[in-house]
């Protein structure tokens, strides 16, 4: 579980900030409007941060926990939403790769557009508690 004061910066790329339309698997039509934040592998074992696959040998079955795979994030203008960590590097990996608001992708492209976030600018995530982040361009 994160620790408040903990932080990490990312280098936002082009993939990063369209999402719904750069992606290269062709698993669903392409969204307009979509975007994620990075989780390095090496930052998501040092800070505590977790995918579902941590879950699922629970009972009963759990997928979200908040502050180890979901926390609800925060900006200068107040309540983003809450963030989930997801995705992975292959199959049953407990580290994911990605923050994506809670079922929607849209909300950090959204988020980039509304900061004017540009490919090469980095951003920073502190977490203020063990279940809320803060996020800024920096």
């Amino acid at each position: 579980m994160p620790e408040s004061g903990q932080f990490y910066e990312i280098e936002i790329k082009k993939v990063h900030m369209n999402w719904g339309t750069e992606r290269t698997t062709q698993s669903r039509e392409p969204v307009a409007g979509e975007g994620y934040i990075p989780i390095p592998d090496e930052i998501a074992k040092e800070i505590g941060i977790f995918n579902s696959n941590a879950f699922k040998d629970t009972e009963p079955k759990i997928t979200e926990k908040l502050g180890f795979n979901l926390f609800d994030c925060y900006d200068k203008d107040g309540f983003v939403g809450k963030l989930k960590a997801q995705g992975s590097s292959h199959k049953g990996y407990i580290y994911p790769k990605q923050f994506s608001k809670f079922n929607d992708l849209k909300t950090i492209g959204t988020w980039f557009q509304k900061n004017n976030v540009s490919v090469g600018d980095k951003i920073r995530l502190t977490w203020t508690t063990p279940t809320k982040i803060f996020i800024e361009k920096v």
